[in-house]
């Protein structure tokens, strides 16, 4: 079976990377996305993806993930 990735990103990590609240390194943590685990791509900024993963909406580093080239929700 085939999956859209489109607007999707997965996390790019040994154990899992820390969802933000803003696009900063310094603000809170409000979740972790796990290895592997498939996030909604909202937006992007400044090197940070803002994404959507249950009810956690938040940024992850751009390093962190891997994704199907240049979002542009």
């Amino acid at each position: 079976a085939s999956y859209n990735w489109e607007d999707k990103v997965a996390a790019k990590v040994v154990t899992y990377a820390n969802i933000r609240e803003s696009a900063d390194a310094d603000s809170s943590c409000v979740g972790r996305l796990p290895s592997g685990a498939v996030a909604t791509v909202v937006g992007t900024e400044n090197g940070w993806v803002e994404i959507c993963s249950g009810e956690v909406e938040g940024y992850i580093r751009e390093d962190l993930h891997v994704g199907a080239g240049t979002f542009k929700p």
